[in-house]
């Protein structure tokens, strides 16, 4: 019994299945892409809330501040209680949180990444941090570091006291700072056993908590459809709650659609939250924004003016279903061709095509890999996993299945030449149905079929 009191004198809380009391590394810079001004990684250990307090008013930290401090995290967690320490230090200096593409930010460390915010004006902050689509950040609730054996009534009594006492301080955190982590996250981490790990996966879990992810590039969607979605995970954002009917495809009806270059006004007919009374609005701007790196604003119009909103982050553009490390990476005409599509005015890429143009295409649309299969068919041998993102040689025209049931339909569609009005839904229809399908050979010479669903 001495033993678990000695760990209950300390405080001995993790939020990690691993014990340990190594400190975590502070080092200046980090992932370019990121921002990161410095790095925290390792395990958090006893000391290093201070460690963290004393590295910003140090030369080091002086030599890499900017205006908006970019703290990027690489840990898999730690001691509790120093996770919540440097979580109020992050937010009480407004600090931006990242977590950089093939680092990973987990329990204690979870804390500390939803910290990061921005001031907004007017004593007013907004949340700022930003997640790789390779990286990775996970929550559970805490756990008590102990030793195997049997343990008194009086000592269980006293351990159950300690898990008690450490969400209360976190909801302290939350409540005297102002800090932004929503009820459903909370109930959601609350609910992962210590041993489990609940990641951020999908784009409505980054709406939903407010959570950038960056960087990545634009949908290829109609005008729409991209509004739908971005309305759509706005309301999960403002609200906290997730989608009646997931399985629905946002769409929105647009009512007035103004821009060109790099610029656009959009405000949809069909309005959200309660009674649905309350009309979608998005400006695409390059302007002194909070947030100099979001497209522009979006918000809910509420009685005239605009109300609830946020930033408008691209991947607020993208299906609430869809996952995190399928996103596609920038490019550099991205803005432009956005603005092209929403407000029909050109300057976008070709209108949706079943057909790929060119003779190489890369893998999308997947977490990881594809499977590289020997016939047009999921039941086929699998020959290879291609990783997402790499680039394959296409070998003639596709082959048309009748896995969704519309092989004839997509046929006469993608054959019938340039998409007409109409045709766009379509032929997301024939993608999502896995109703065409791509030879396609790697750079060893292998060679298979992929669905075009993954290519592009």
């Amino acid at each position: 019994m001495t033993v678990l009191k000695h760990a209950l004198a300390g405080l001995s809380l993790l939020m990690m299945a691993a014990t340990g009391a190594n400190a975590a590394d502070l080092v200046p810079g980090g992932a370019q892409v990121m921002g990161c001004d410095v790095t925290l990684s390792g395990q958090i250990g006893p000391g290093d809330a201070d460690r963290f307090a004393a590295y910003k008013q140090s030369d080091a930290a002086s030599d890499h501040y900017s205006d908006n401090w970019v703290l990027c995290l690489d840990s898999p967690g730690g001691s509790y209680a120093e996770g919540i320490a440097i979580a109020r230090d992050v937010f009480g200096s407004e600090i931006t949180t990242a977590i950089g593409a093939g680092q990973r930010c987990e329990s204690a460390c979870a804390l500390i990444f939803m910290a990061g915010n921005i001031g907004a004006g007017d004593g007013y902050t907004e949340p700022k941090r930003r997640l790789h689509p390779a990286g990775t950040l996970g929550f559970h609730a805490p756990g008590l570091s102990i030793r195997s054996g049997t343990y008194s009534e009086e000592t269980v009594t006293q351990a159950y006291a300690v898990a008690v006492q450490s969400v209360r301080e976190f909801l302290e955190l939350r409540d005297t700072t102002r800090l932004t982590f929503p009820d459903s996250l909370l109930i959601e981490m609350l609910g992962t056993p210590p041993s489990q790990m609940r990641r951020v996966e999908t784009i409505e879990d980054a709406a939903l908590w407010k959570i950038d992810v960056f960087p990545i590039g634009i949908p290829d969607a109609p005008a729409n459809r991209i509004v739908g979605n971005a309305c759509h995970n706005l309301v999960s954002f403002v609200t906290g709650n997730r989608a009646r009917d997931p399985a629905v495809q946002p769409t929105a009806r647009l009512q007035e659609v103004s821009g060109g270059g790099t610029e656009a006004f959009i405000k949809t007919s069909n309005g959200y939250l309660a009674e649905d009374s309350a009309p979608c609005q998005m400006t695409i701007a390059q302007r002194d924004w909070v947030d100099t790196k979001s497209l522009g604003l979006i918000g809910l119009d509420e009685g005239g003016g605009l109300g609830a909103g946020t930033a408008l982050y691209r991947s607020l553009l993208f299906p609430p279903g869809h996952r995190i490390k399928g996103l596609p990476a920038p490019r550099p005409d991205d803005l432009q061709t956005l603005v092209g599509v929403l407000t029909g005015l050109g300057g976008g890429r070709a209108a949706p095509s079943c057909l790929l143009m060119g003779d190489t295409a890369r893998v999308v649309n997947v977490t990881e890999f594809v499977n590289m299969r020997a016939a047009a068919d999921f039941d086929a041998e699998i020959l290879r996993q291609v990783p997402l993102n790499e680039t394959l040689a296409v070998l003639g025209d596709p082959v048309f299945t009748d896995l969704g049931g519309m092989r004839d339909i997509c046929a006469r569609l993608c054959r019938s030449g340039p998409p007409q009005n109409g045709d766009a839904q379509m032929i997301s229809r024939c993608k999502d149905s896995h109703s065409l399908w791509y030879t396609v050979r790697d750079s060893t010479g292998q060679t298979g079929f992929i669905s075009r669903q993954f290519l592009r």
